[in-house]
């Protein structure tokens, strides 16, 4: 045996989604994402906040919990496109989170408008 092994950290499902997510941002940062891929991640979780309670512990997040967060975006007023982009963003936190056992929590796929362009 070499001595090498690898070292998975423990996750707290206890912990609230804001916690994680700043776990995520650091981990983000340790697989040598952009600064700005972090920075983008970073400003789309803190507008998503307004529609998602991040104060929850992550072993209470539903399903319902992000399909209501979607409905509220919509009864706001953005725009799909911004909609969209706030979904890849918590599509991609969700998966991390998932592969850190705090959660099995999914983003229901959300559905832009076709842009048909006529010449």
């Amino acid at each position: 045996m070499s001595g090498k092994r690898k070292i998975l950290m423990q996750a707290d499902a206890k912990q609230t989604i804001e916690e994680a997510h700043e776990q995520y941002l650091k981990d983000c940062q340790a697989r040598g994402l952009s600064e700005g891929t972090i920075r983008s991640y970073d400003n789309h979780f803190r507008c998503i906040k307004q529609f998602l309670n991040t104060e929850m512990p992550f072993e209470e997040l539903t399903r319902k919990d992000t399909e209501n967060m979607t409905a509220k975006m919509r009864e706001h007023g953005l725009a799909r496109n911004t909609i969209a982009s706030y979904i890849r963003a918590i599509k991609c936190f969700l998966t991390w989170a998932n592969q850190q056992g705090l959660t099995t929590v999914t983003v229901p796929a959300y559905k832009q408008e076709e842009t048909i362009i006529v010449c």
